[in-house]
């Protein structure tokens, strides 16, 4: 009986626990945010004291805005699912009193069979039984009726536990449900006092309008200059690959050698194009400050095209390999600290950027996951950064879609 309880009290607490975990990973995300917008609180008052030039200020609360998007995000996706662990919890608790409500009801009626008729009406049964084969079925069926009568009670006393467990988390849950819902309305409060904040600033700034102007053509250029430089690595790479008879010609194709090179990279683990929308991210907790594609800065009237994405991260924070692959350059590139190169199968690229401190080297074979270096981006216009794109062999893909959703 005691093993059964233990394993019906494991039944009602597993999902919870699943919940907890989600939960926990939630918060995780939610403190790494929260410390990345208070460094950046201490760094933007230092700005202003010290009078630096209003495009790094500018750029401090385009940062500080979508760190603090991402923040009310987590916290309504939070929200969102402890509504639903709510009000599943609440139908397990209507259920289960519905069960300790039968149970009751049935375990009533036994008890009130037996105080009418007496404990001596089984054994009256039995003696009436017209041969010895009745009499064995009759006490047969009476220890099974006795023994079942038992397990009821059993029952009853544990459903009124779940009961008790389950009014517990449910109120523990409406308790982080009130604070989730408190922290989101203050992030809004906060995100709106950070947009005015921005919106003085570009104003100030507009006012020396060719300062300005010369400061955001050459913040521009340099960041074209930056995604020109990787195009061309993952150029020579792909010339360099070319050149070394991976894709050679057809009589070479067919040789051992061949065989033995394409093996290399084609027998990497995982598939790359399977395992599209599913890859864990480069940094943890990161959160996207420059999205890849064609981007329109409303506010301070810009277009620039970006081969990758930015992702915003505490300086330090390990940098892992995507997927299993070969470390095929690395490079450092001024003003964009260390970049690193990785093959992987299928002729799938994935680039990192603002590397500052590098732990592999060309050549190296990584797994998935595995630590290639530490995050940099100190002295970018992005702040604490890494930059992360994904090609396939000379096109470029948005690498949002390869990662899989935080």
């Amino acid at each position: 009986m005691i093993r059964f309880q233990v394993v019906l009290l494991l039944i009602l607490t597993f999902p919870f626990i699943g919940f907890s975990q989600e939960l926990n990973k939630s918060t995780d995300r939610l403190n790494s945010i929260r410390l990345q917008i208070k460094e950046l609180e201490k760094k933007i008052t230092s700005a202003k004291s010290e009078e630096k030039s209003s495009l790094d200020l500018i750029n401090q609360y385009e940062r500080q805005i979508a760190l603090t998007d991402a923040l009310i995000e987590t916290l309504s996706d939070q929200l969102k699912n402890l509504n639903s662990e709510i009000e599943k919890s609440r139908q397990e608790l209507i259920q289960t009193e519905s069960n300790l409500k039968l149970l009751r009801q049935q375990y009533s009626s036994y008890v009130s069979k037996v105080y009418k008729k007496g404990s001596l009406y089984d054994y009256e049964l039995i003696f009436a039984s017209e041969n010895i084969n009745q009499s064995l079925i009759r006490l047969r069926y009476m220890r099974f009726f006795a023994d079942q009568r038992k397990r009821d009670l059993s029952n009853i006393l544990i459903k009124q536990q779940q009961i008790t467990n389950r009014r517990i988390r449910l109120n523990s849950q409406l308790e982080e449900q009130k604070k989730v819902v408190q922290a989101k309305l203050q992030e809004e409060a906060t995100l709106t006092d950070q947009r005015e904040r921005m919106e003085s600033a570009v104003k100030k700034a507009r006012k020396n309008l060719k300062q300005f102007n010369n400061a955001l053509t050459a913040q521009k250029k340099e960041e074209e200059k930056l995604q020109s430089i990787i195009a061309n690595l993952i150029e020579a790479e792909e010339s360099r690959r070319a050149k070394a008879g991976e894709k050679g010609s057809e009589s070479f194709k067919k040789s051992v050698e061949y065989e033995k090179k394409a093996a290399t990279w084609e027998n990497l683990n995982p598939n790359f194009l399977e395992n599209k929308g599913k890859f864990d991210w480069p940094v943890p907790n990161g959160v996207i400050i420059t999205p890849y594609g064609k981007i329109r800065d409303n506010t301070l009237k810009t277009t620039k095209i970006s081969n990758g994405i930015d992702i915003a991260v505490r300086t330090g924070t390990n940098v892992h390999a995507i997927a299993d692959g070969i470390i095929a350059k690395v490079d450092f590139i001024p003003g964009f600290e260390n970049i690193i190169i990785i093959r992987h199968n299928s002729s799938y690229l994935t680039v990192y950027g603002q590397i500052r401190d590098v732990t592999v080297k060309e050549g190296d074979r990584v797994n998935a996951g595995s630590i290639i270096g530490t995050s940099g981006g100190e002295s970018s216009t992005k702040g604490p950064s890494i930059h992360f794109e994904v090609w396939k062999g000379r096109d470029h893909q948005n690498p949002e879609g390869w990662l899989a959703r935080q």
